[in-house]
């Protein structure tokens, strides 16, 4: 079998030689290239000089002749690229880069003043669709199988770079020729023709019969080393009849059709194949050293070892150590790969091999990539093309500038104007029809496409339903101009344009440290493809959405794509009106993925303390044509008894709204009247908050809501309201201005008033009504109870004019010193008839403090304190020190986040609050944890005398002693006492806390800090506290000391699990005698492929793992349900603990 394996092999090597020879030496000066090869374009100019040929004919089209002296200008700067589009929307790219052998050839050409023949085929005559067939295709042929198995090729640039490109360093230009026409020979073999390449190579034949009638009879072709073999002298003739036939029968479609062509700047960004762009090559920067070192081998060498240089320097840029030592192992590496494979010097897979087996050491996750995204960085480069001054404008500006004069729109000159569309009116059945949609469309494609065009202006619809219009504000001014001639880079019409700024979008694989941004990218993109009907990339990005998003992001993120995939569906997106059925069949399956994830991700939401989350849930259950709100009753319903109080306020609202509350739902009133303690003061402002962040519209759409809240409010005694009036103005406050009045309105609606009364009666009682108030105070009898109206000027901060007293007034100023007014719509200046208040800010903390005291009592003061702590209010921390709240998490949690940002002389003052506030909560805890951790102390009980007894081992160990004294009771006699003999203080388990202390894990954060504490005084046990927001730092040292520890820690940043574990996985000694606790939500900022890689090689190892998506004593969490599931499936459970519970798990785990 093995002899017959080198028969063929044999047989073939001859067989493509022979014809290698035929094709060097035909009458037409074959030059088979590919496009971008920097071997090629190095030799180009010596065979050309060898060859002086009277004419070059190049595989470009005709349109091409006229920009062929401004693409060899000598002030044009490559990359650049010839396009093409047609009238139906196709746009043709031809690339050209330095080390191109078609802008190569052209250069020569011009620079010895010889012709140059266009002789591709137009694209406006193509026949069908098809293209050239490229190596990435499986040939048919043996010869072909057989040359990509020897080479080991993986893409398509491969074979191309192990056969001709890496072996021609240092060869002849004929010795490279010679390999590029056996490479296309060889893949030719048995390969079909489209009718589309037929047509492409009788126009290239026919090319070099028109270039020898006018210029003479030696003709060299620069055209695709494929195309060679059908170029050849026998071909030209014996063609001719043929070709004429077919080129004539094209013609009526070539005159039928209107093509523009244009020259525009490019990038090396672009020209890399993984851009997305046709007739790209990998890693430009590398092709560039090959074309200018390829032909010495020792500079090639030295050129190699300075990329690797460069590439350490970007990985060390990255916090990553990569020294000369790496560069210098790199370099061997490379070298002795390409010796062992009898290269004569490395290629780019000699490079690429080095760098991850030395830069990398061989990991393909977290090092592995950041050195691929460096490499990406080095081998890809920056470099963007410039046009010649005095090129034609072509392309873009012309295109632009005639499809806003077919849509109406300003051109240069004109002033600014405000569109109001309707795109999404029916004209004659057929909405793409109508000028405003087709505008809308123009529009949206400008914005994508980062054309200095269009602003668009928010327009909200009624009740916060979408808009049916839309409003832009659009001008051509210079900035116009400029972003035109940015964008032409990407195409020749708009629709080009923002494609191709979509698909530069597109996240990249290898770039993947930023999860979080990623999902944006995601979530807008799908979104900007949507609006500006570029349907091709939108399945790309409907896509990745649907594969991506569900295994990671949060109810946030998910509720916002739902909104937009819904409104797809329904057909409100201008963009997306008259898709097909295959494409409503596709967003229509992504919805139901997207959905069954965020219906997944909503039981994380628990124990959510944030006005967004609530609001998120409310989107989703308001989403029409789909079961969302079916699907979540059950999870609601939960959430009502067992959730944080501002879920539960959110849940109560959206099974209002979905009809579907439970009987035995406790009323808004209730609540109100219930909310007696401090606790439930706070409860009950959180509670409204979620509530009305859920679904702000449904107080004043609900009679029977209404109802009960104005129950809740106006029945109460003037001293309870007046004590639950802080709470209810801050629940309020998420409403803005506008919705403010609206329940206003709401509540005075059906408040008694005299119908069908004469003026001159209602006069009379206005008369009688002052007469009588001034004879109550001339006694002194005046009422100050507040009317119903009052009672809401003061819960909603609006109408101060329903305040006439200075008693009430007061309780206004003193509430509007920490809450506002009502934001957003209905605000600005004027608004609302001008209803706010105008009174000054307290001048001191102390002033607001003795006005507190006044009106509120101690009681409620300390609540206003701790709200004023919560929303960062500028007196927050005077007002701590004047009042001495009483501890609790939350409070410190605040205080915490604010010491952050604290001068040292404020934070002196307030290190005594800050050191009370703790040892209190520490006592606390310690007496809940202690008895967990009982097996765990420094000591053991012993016979051996100690100067300590342990009395309950002596009583236990001595009870069969025990005998009557003479008065018949018993006494214990002890034979035998036992001691505590202490433990000398060992490190047998090691425990590393890993604390998330961005924002929303706050308290979590202090109980982490309490418990390590705490665990840190057991002699069993040593303790490492890592914190951890985008950064890592390690708190070790301060753990005996939670005051000092707290105070290190600064609340804030993002959450970077997999770079904390990496670090965590650095302390690690024993890993059979290591917990690791990872306290976080699980909102990963980063790479969820590197974390999940992380967790699983820590479990590998040994080490015991849980994950607390809190630790607080609610039992309550708010995390990424998604992320949590794929920890636990590689070892680490996730679970809302309490430290109580965290210490029995210690514990546990020691003494398994």
């Amino acid at each position: 079998m093995a002899t017959d394996h080198v028969i063929r092999a044999e047989r073939a090597e001859l067989e493509v030689a022979g014809a290698v020879d035929k094709l060097a030496g035909d009458s037409v000066y074959l030059i088979g290239v590919r496009h971008h090869s920097p071997s090629l374009s190095r030799v180009l100019p010596e065979l050309l000089d060898h060859a002086q040929p009277d004419a070059l004919v190049l595989e470009i089209p005709e349109e091409a002749a006229p920009w062929c002296e401004w693409i060899t200008h000598p002030d044009a700067v490559a990359p650049m690229a010839f396009a093409v589009a047609d009238d139906g929307g196709g746009i043709s790219f031809w690339p050209l880069a330095d080390f191109s052998p078609e802008l190569t050839a052209l250069r020569w050409a011009h620079a010895h003043g010889v012709p140059v023949i266009c002789a591709d085929l137009s694209p406006g005559a193509s026949p069908a669709e098809g293209d050239t067939p490229d190596v990435s295709e499986h040939p048919t042929s043996s010869v072909g199988r057989f040359l990509d198995t020897y080479v080991g090729a993986d893409h398509h640039d491969d074979a191309w770079d192990r056969l001709v490109e890496v072996p021609s360093a240092g060869a002849s230009g004929e010795a490279v020729r010679r390999a590029a026409l056996a490479f296309g020979w060889a893949y030719r073999q048995g390969q079909p023709l489209d009718a589309r390449t037929a047509a492409r190579e009788a126009s290239m034949r026919e090319g070099i019969r028109r270039a020898r009638a006018e210029h003479g009879p030696r003709i060299a072709a620069v055209t695709g080393a494929w195309h060679s073999p059908a170029l050849t002298e026998t071909r030209i003739s014996e063609d001719a009849t043929v070709d004429a036939a077919l080129l004539s029968e094209l013609q009526p479609l070539r005159n039928s059709r209107t093509t523009t062509a244009s020259l525009v700047p490019y990038s090396h960004a672009l020209l890399d194949s993984r851009s997305g762009y046709p007739s790209g090559i990998r890693d430009p920067r590398w092709q560039e050293a090959v074309l200018e070192y390829g032909g010495d081998r020792a500079a090639f060498e030295d050129a190699v070892a300075t990329l690797l240089t460069r590439m350490a320097s970007g990985i060390r840029a990255q916090g990553h150590p990569c020294g000369p030592g790496e560069i210098q192992e790199a370099h061997r590496m490379a070298l002795d790969l390409a010796a062992l494979r009898a290269l004569p010097v490395p290629g780019r897979r000699e490079l690429l091999e080095a760098c991850t087996s030395v830069f990398a050491q061989g990991d393909v996750l977290g090092r592995g990539r950041v050195v691929a995204r460096v490499a990406q960085s080095i081998l890809v480069g920056a470099d963007v093309g410039q046009l010649a001054p005095g090129t034609p404008k072509s392309g873009l500006a012309p295109e632009f500038l005639a499809q806003i004069e077919d849509l109406r729109l300003p051109g240069p000159g004109e002033p600014s104007r405000e569109l109001t569309l309707e795109p999404l009116r029916l004209k004659n059945s057929s909405p793409q029809d109508t000028l405003d949609t087709r505008r809308e469309v123009f529009l949206h494609r400008c914005r994508v496409a980062a054309i200095g065009y269009a602003v668009p202006d928010h327009v909200a619809g009624v009740g916060g339903a979408q808009a049916v219009s839309t409003r832009w504000t659009v001008l051509y001014d210079a900035a116009t101009d400029a972003s035109l001639a940015r964008a032409s880079r990407y195409g020749v019409t708009v629709e080009q344009v923002a494609a191709g700024t979509l698909r530069a979008r597109r996240p990249n694989p290898v770039d993947d440290a930023d999860d979080v941004t990623a999902d944006y990218v995601l979530a807008t993109g799908l979104a900007d493809a949507a609006a500006a009907g570029l349907l091709d990339e939108f399945d790309w990005w409907l896509g990745a959405v649907a594969d991506t998003l569900p295994g990671r992001a949060g109810v946030s993120t998910l509720a916002g794509v739902l909104t937009a995939v819904v409104a797809m569906s329904e057909g409100t997106v201008a963009g997306m009106l008259g898709v097909g059925p295959e494409r409503r069949k596709a967003i229509a399956e992504a919805l139901d993925i997207l959905s069954r994830a965020a219906v997944a991700q909503v039981s994380g939401l628990a124990g959510s303390d944030e006005p967004d989350d609530a609001a998120a849930l409310g989107h989703l259950v308001a989403l029409q044509h789909t079961d969302f709100g079916v699907r979540l009753a059950h999870t609601l319903t939960g959430f009502v008894a067992d959730a944080s109080p501002l879920m539960q306020g959110a849940a109560t609202a959206l099974l209002h709204r979905l009809g579907a509350q439970p009987e035995d739902l406790p009323s808004i009133a209730t609540r109100i009247r219930a909310a007696a303690t401090s606790s439930g003061r706070m409860d009950l402002r959180r509670w409204l908050t979620g509530f009305i962040s859920a679904s702000p519209e449904l107080l004043t759409d609900d009679s029977d809501l209404l109802d009960d809240l104005r129950e809740g409010v106006e029945d109460l005694e003037e001293a309870v309201f007046i004590a639950r009036l802080p709470a209810l103005r801050g629940g309020f406050d998420p409403l803005s201005a506008a919705e403010r009045e609206r329940l206003m309105d709401a509540v005075g609606a059906d408040r008694a008033r005299p119908v069908n009364v004469p003026v001159e009666e209602l006069g009379r009682w206005a008369a009688d009504d002052i007469a009588a108030w001034e004879r109550l105070q001339r006694l002194g009898l005046a009422s100050a109870a507040l009317t119903p109206a009052q009672r809401w000027s003061l819960v909603l901060g609006r109408r101060r004019e329903e305040n006439p007293s200075p008693t009430q007034r007061r309780l206004a100023r003193s509430l509007d010193q920490l809450y506002g007014r009502g934001e957003g719509e209905g605000s600005t200046a004027g608004s609302m008839g001008g209803r706010a208040g105008n009174e000054p800010p307290y001048p001191t903390a102390r002033d607001w403090v003795d006005e507190l005291d006044a009106l509120f009592g101690e009681e409620v003061r300390e609540d206003i304190a701790a709200t004023a702590v919560d929303t960062r209010h500028p007196y927050a921390m005077e007002l701590l020190t004047e009042t001495q709240p009483r501890a609790s998490v939350e409070l410190l949690s605040d205080v915490l986040t604010l010491a952050g940002g604290m001068p040292e002389s404020v934070l002196d003052k307030l290190r005594p609050v800050l050191r009370r506030m703790v040892e209190e909560l520490t006592q606390v805890l310690a007496s809940q944890l202690r008895p967990a951790l009982r097996g765990l102390q420094g000591w053991r009980p012993s016979t051996r005398p100690s100067p300590e007894l342990d009395p309950l081992s002596t009583i236990h160990r001595n009870l069969r002693h025990a005998v009557l004294d003479s008065d018949g009771a018993p006494q214990l006699v002890v034979a035998t006492p036992i001691f505590r003999q202490p433990i000398a203080k060992r490190s047998e388990w090691h425990v590393i806390v890993v604390v998330d202390v961005s924002a929303s894990m706050e308290p979590s954060t202090v109980f982490a800090a309490l418990t390590a504490s705490i665990l840190s005084g057991v002699d069993a046990l040593s303790v490492t506290f890592l914190a951890f927001s985008t950064e890592v730092i390690d708190l070790s040292g301060h753990v005996s000391d939670p005051l000092s520890l707290l105070l290190e820690i600064h609340i804030g940043g993002g959450t970077n699990i997999a770079g904390a574990l990496a670090v965590a996985h650095e302390h690690v000694t024993v890993p059979s005698r290591t917990l690791l606790i990872t306290i976080s939500d699980f909102d990963e900022y980063g790479s969820v492929e590197r974390l999940l890689a992380r967790v699983q090689a820590l479990n590998n190892a040994g080490v015991r793992l849980l994950g607390c998506a809190a630790l607080d004593d609610t039992g309550q969490a708010r995390y990424n349900v998604g992320i949590a599931g794929q920890l636990a499936d590689v070892g680490m459970a996730v679970s809302a603990v309490s430290p109580t519970a965290l210490a029995r798990w210690v514990a546990e785990q020691v003494q398994q």
